[in-house]
């Protein structure tokens, strides 16, 4: 799941409330979402890996695109992040 462009932030906190990705908090109740500041792309995703034993385990994964990233970068580090 991605979001593109506007307050990008928005999607961690929808995440979040859906119980789908938990936000961070300080112990002092502050809420750290990774896109605080709304970059121009932000992603979410759970990947899934083998241990070298054999099991396997999911992990949450997010993508924040930088603004100072040209369309061209911002649309390759994407793709990598979905494929890899």
């Amino acid at each position: 799941m991605a979001t593109v462009g506007g307050p990008t932030a928005k999607f961690f906190e929808a995440l979040d409330q859906a119980k789908v990705y938990e936000l961070a908090r300080a112990e002092s109740g502050t809420v750290r979402n990774p896109a605080y500041d709304n970059p121009p792309i932000a992603g979410f995703q759970l990947k899934h890996s083998t241990t070298p034993d054999g099991q396997s385990y999911s992990y949450p994964s997010i993508f924040i695109g930088g603004s100072t990233q040209d369309a061209d970068t911002m649309v390759n580090a994407f793709t990598n992040w979905i494929g890899g």
